[in-house]
């Protein structure tokens, strides 16, 4: 979950594959320069070693369940 107007800084996984699906609210991610404004119902993939970030602009809690592959300890590279 992101927090009303609140963000979740550049990143990337070397080996992490993820799987956000959109539970509820609004926000946008931006993955390797590419934006994606999301809303409930919304899924998106991103693959290893793409830098990606995450905001909520809004006055609602923007929620998502992450689904990750290849998950190991030291694996975020904050950019």
């Amino acid at each position: 979950m992101i927090e009303p107007h609140t963000a979740v800084a550049a990143h990337y996984h070397q080996s992490t594959l993820e799987v956000f699906h959109i539970t509820s609210g609004a926000g946008t991610m931006v993955i390797d320069g590419q934006l994606f404004h999301l809303i409930k119902g919304d899924t998106l993939t991103c693959h290893p070693k793409a830098i990606h970030s995450a905001d909520n602009p809004y006055a609602e809690p923007f929620e998502y369940i992450v689904f990750k592959t290849h998950w190991c300890d030291g694996d975020c590279i904050w950019v």
